[in-house]
């Protein structure tokens, strides 16, 4: 429903599914960028801060509330996603969403060089997860 549009309808079928499911983070992410679209940034991101309470280890729900671009972590934010990115079993990929999500945290607090370094780090990690060759057609 959501990428037809129709966010009204959509966040509807959300909230009755969650209702019934709210145990499950990545149903309270989709849920949140339904919001987002449909301009409920408070709304989407307290979806979002309820994925990241169901699944702390879920770096994509953090770089969700990166991208809002205005939205701004609290020094508590900072220090589980740096305490997230010690974690040897963490996935690739919540792994490079925690680097970009912490980058755009220390860019907002004016920390360049370390936030550099974090963007630098998701970057090349990204890129080894992406099949891509411009030698392929």
């Amino acid at each position: 429903m959501n990428k037809l549009g129709d966010c009204d309808e959509a966040i509807k079928l959300y909230e009755d599914i969650l209702a019934k499911h709210s145990q499950y983070s990545k149903i309270w992410h989709s849920f949140g960028h339904t919001l987002k679209t449909a301009g409920f940034q408070e709304r989407a991101v307290l979806a979002y801060r309820n994925s990241i309470q169901l699944e702390p280890t879920y770096g994509e729900a953090y770089w969700s509330l990166a991208n809002l671009k205005t939205f701004r972590f609290t020094d508590n934010d900072v220090t589980e996603m740096q305490l997230q990115l010690q974690a040897q079993d963490l996935s690739a990929g919540d792994r490079f969403h925690f680097d970009f999500a912490l980058g755009k945290a220390l860019e907002d607090q004016k920390e360049y060089a370390e936030s550099f370094k974090h963007y630098e780090k998701g970057n090349t990690l990204r890129k080894t997860l992406i099949q891509y060759s411009s030698e392929r057609n």
